[in-house]
């Protein structure tokens, strides 16, 4: 998403932006090459994630091989943490990418990356940092996405198959969870687009054909009056449109997801973490039983898909701590559910933490394996851990019965929705009327 998001800022700007996603693609790094090669582009930005940094810088001194005069930025996680670092080790990267990133790329297109606030970049004399990173609190102001510079068809839900497009709706969160990256990218306070906004880009995807969507949010239901006002917006403007989003076990209620549901919500993700109190106390989000329960019987209530997100392997986890995890998740019971390992991120308290412990800290796959290893839980034992989580939730008959009735009514819905005519397009007049 963020590659249409900066696409978006460049054409703004009255430039081009040409977005190569590989992996969605199924391009080798031998065609990827050829294409750069061939774009000649003044800039280049890699997207990066600290599990797969080595293999980025890989690519940007392969890429200054390519195109000796091309300037080479990085956007991601990395260049809020240790973006310093990364410039005066790495001759191949120019500069580093920070902010909105409709802005920063609108600026980047006209001004240059060395004029563009927040922006990170190489001198004679060392990093120089310009200042702090460039963002807004109109998000209805931005940039809309710039879907054109990618193959749709490549983005689909998993399981129906069907395109889906991600709109983000909301940015920055209050909570204070220690291991989680959004306070340093996206910031603290919680930034909202509005109602119309969302439901207009909505309603115009849908005279495309789309009819899936994932409303992008750290929070969706943060503010629940603004959460119930797009969603008569969406029920209003595109009724026939179904999406997913994310949120809190506490900050939702019955009439929300209620209003949720009548806007064609479908599936809501839910952070669970862990079961300790004791690991929840040192990472700022406790377990809470009852409202974990409360709202996975919600969605029961309103025909909703619940996905848990659960994380073990804490720097602090033991066995006991494990059993009390796979308590909570059979307490509070979502239908799907995701298990992956903590991991101390640079730029957070956790990592912070894990710093100071002196243990060896592995990067690679980030949360898909073991961070940490000791002598108490070695990897295998978290691995299996986490295996038994999922074999344990999935062979349970009331698990699978919720997930096939849901899924069920969400199949007829979806098919129903196709079969509707779509709406006429406006006239020219109307068009035309339009700023």
């Amino acid at each position: 998403m963020e590659e249409c998001e900066a696409a978006g800022g460049v054409a703004r700007a009255g430039g081009q932006a040409r977005v190569i996603d590989a992996p969605a693609l199924g391009w080798d790094g031998g065609r990827v090459e050829r294409e750069i090669a061939a774009a000649r582009p003044d800039v280049v930005v890699i997207a990066t994630t600290f599990g797969t940094l080595p293999t980025d810088l890989t690519w940007a001194r392969r890429i200054r091989e390519i195109l000796p005069e091309t300037s080479i930025g990085l956007r991601g996680a990395a260049c809020y943490a240790h973006q310093e670092e990364l410039l005066a080790k790495e001759p191949a990267v120019d500069f580093c990418v920070r902010g909105d990133y409709e802005l920063v790329f609108e600026r980047m297109a006209t001004d240059g990356y060395e004029a563009t606030p927040g922006t990170v970049y190489r001198t004679d004399r060392g990093p120089v940092t310009n200042g702090d990173p460039l963002t807004t609190r109109d998000l209805d102001g931005l940039a809309r996405p710039d879907r054109r510079t990618i193959d749709p068809t490549r983005y689909r839900v998993r399981g129906l198959g069907q395109p889906q497009a991600t709109i983000h709706v909301q940015r920055g969160c209050p909570f204070s969870c220690t291991y989680c990256l959004t306070h340093l990218v996206a910031g603290a306070k919680a930034r909202h687009r509005g109602a119309e906004s969302i439901a207009e880009e909505m309603e115009e995807l849908c005279r495309e054909g789309y009819r899936f969507f994932y409303l992008r949010a750290d929070t969706f239901t943060l503010d629940r009056p603004w959460a119930q006002e797009v969603c008569a917006a969406i029920r209003r403007r595109c009724p026939e449109a179904r999406w997913v989003t994310a949120t809190r076990i506490d900050c939702v209620d019955e009439p929300t997801l209620e209003a949720m549901k009548k806007a064609g919500c479908y599936g809501i993700s839910f952070g669970l973490e862990t079961g300790s109190a004791a690991i929840g106390e040192k990472v700022k989000k406790k377990p809470d039983v009852e409202n974990g329960r409360r709202a996975m019987r919600l969605c029961d209530r309103y025909g909703i898909l619940s996905l848990g997100y659960f994380m073990v392997g804490f720097l602090w986890e033991t066995r006991e701590t494990l059993d009390q995890t796979r308590r909570y998740l059979n307490e509070v019971r979502p239908d799907l559910l995701t298990v992956y390992f903590a991991h101390p991120y640079p730029g957070t308290r956790y990592h912070d933490d894990v710093a100071a412990s002196s243990l060896p800290i592995r990067f690679a796959d980030a949360q898909a394996n073991p961070a940490l290893v000791t002598e108490a839980l070695p990897t295998r034992v978290l691995e299996r851990a986490a295996q038994g989580m999922l074999l344990q939730h999935y062979a349970h008959p009331r698990v699978w019965g919720s997930v096939v009735r849901k899924l069920g009514s969400l199949t007829v819905a979806s098919v129903v929705s196709a079969l509707r005519p779509r709406r006429p397009e406006p006239a020219a007049a109307d068009l035309s009327a339009k700023p």
